[in-house]
C-alpha cells in the first residue's frame, strides 16, 4: 500500500466524510464502493486505507467534546461543511439570483440549527438573565450616609416629621429598611433595624 502525503490523506478523509454524508453507518466496503462509482470524480483507494480513515473519523468525532450528543453535533458539523462546499457552488455556478439567494438561506439556516444543537447539548453557556452578585454587602462610611440622607430631605422623600428617627450615622447604624407599615402615601420613611 503506497504511502500517501499528509494533503491526500486529508482529501481522502474529506471524499470519505461525504460518503459518510449519504450512507451514515456505512462500512469500509460501502464506502470503498461509493468512491469508486462517484460520477464527477471516482476515486480507487484500498479497503484497508478506506477502513483506517473510517476509523480516524470515528475517533475524531467521538473525541471532539462529549460521547454521544456530540458525535451527533460532530456529523452535524461535517454535513454542514459538505453543505456549505455545494452552496457555494451553487451560488458561484447559478446565474439565477433566486437560486443564490436560497442557497445562502439554506446555508444560514443550516448554521443556526448547528449553533441551537451545540447550545442545547451544553458546548456553549446561554447566560439570559443571569444576576451575577460580585460585591458582597459591605456597610456604607457615615459620611456617604449622611450625603444620601441630605439628597433625600432635598428631594422631599423624607417627611419632615421623620426626620427625628431618621439612622443615626454612628458605629452601631448599618443598615437600613423601609418601613411599610409607616408608609405615608407618596413618602417613604426609613427606620432603623432593630
Amino acid at each position: 500500500m503506497p504511502a500517501y502525503s499528509k494533503d491526500n490523506e486529508l482529501y481522502h478523509m474529506d471524499r470519505i466524510r461525504e460518503a459518510l454524508f449519504i450512507r451514515p453507518k456505512a462500512g469500509a466496503l460501502t464506502v470503498q464502493r461509493i468512491l469508486e462509482q462517484d460520477r464527477n470524480s471516482p476515486l480507487h483507494l484500498h479497503q484497508d486505507y478506506v477502513n483506517r480513515l473510517l476509523q480516524k473519523i470515528r475517533k475524531e468525532r467521538a473525541n471532539r467534546q462529549y460521547k454521544k450528543i456530540t458525535e451527533e453535533i460532530a456529523m452535524m458539523e461535517d454535513e454542514f461543511e459538505w453543505l456549505r462546499e455545494e452552496t457555494i457552488r451553487i451560488m458561484l455556478g447559478s446565474a439565477d439570483p433566486a437560486g443564490k439567494v436560497r442557497a445562502i438561506t439554506a446555508m444560514w439556516k443550516m448554521r443556526i440549527d448547528l449553533y441551537e444543537a451545540k447550545l442545547n447539548a451544553g458546548i456553549f453557556e446561554r447566560r439570559l438573565g443571569v444576576l451575577e452578585i460580585e460585591k458582597r454587602y459591605r456597610p456604607l462610611p457615615p459620611d456617604l450616609k449622611q450625603k444620601i440622607v441630605d439628597v433625600m430631605r432635598n428631594w422631599n422623600v423624607i417627611p419632615r416629621e421623620a426626620e427625628t428617627k431618621l439612622i443615626s450615622l454612628n458605629e452601631n447604624a448599618n443598615a437600613i429598611s423601609y418601613n411599610e407599615s409607616a408608609r405615608e402615601p407618596g413618602h417613604q420613611r426609613i427606620v432603623e433595624r432593630q
